[in-house]
């Protein structure tokens, strides 16, 4: 990858590092609210990052790609721990609502 492609690449997935890692501190002060612009955020960030392509990576590039991605992961799998009983209780009062009427 040239420099300057590789320099995007690099910069967009330090962003989506740091929006998933910034997700995961509202959740766990359950500000919901602000989640959902987030999302779509990152959802852009990974479109930037399929169309820059990652070949030609250097050994420095692919370690701090490697860094980054298990940041992302981390972030990810803590996320998915704490949004995972916002779901089920939205589901619960959904069918008990069902139920009601």
């Amino acid at each position: 990858m040239a420099g300057r492609a590789s320099h995007q690449s690099l910069a967009c997935l330090a962003e989506l590092a740091a929006t998933v890692a910034h997700m995961a501190q509202l959740a766990r002060e359950r500000r919901w609210q602000a989640l959902p612009a987030l999302d779509a955020h990152c959802g852009s960030l990974v479109d930037q990052l399929r169309a820059l392509g990652g070949d030609g990576l250097s050994a420095a590039d692919r370690a701090q790609v490697q860094a980054l991605a298990e940041r992302i992961q981390s972030h990810q799998q803590e996320l998915a721990r704490l949004l995972r009983p916002q779901f089920l209780h939205l589901a619960r009062r959904m069918a008990e609502s069902q139920h009601a009427s």
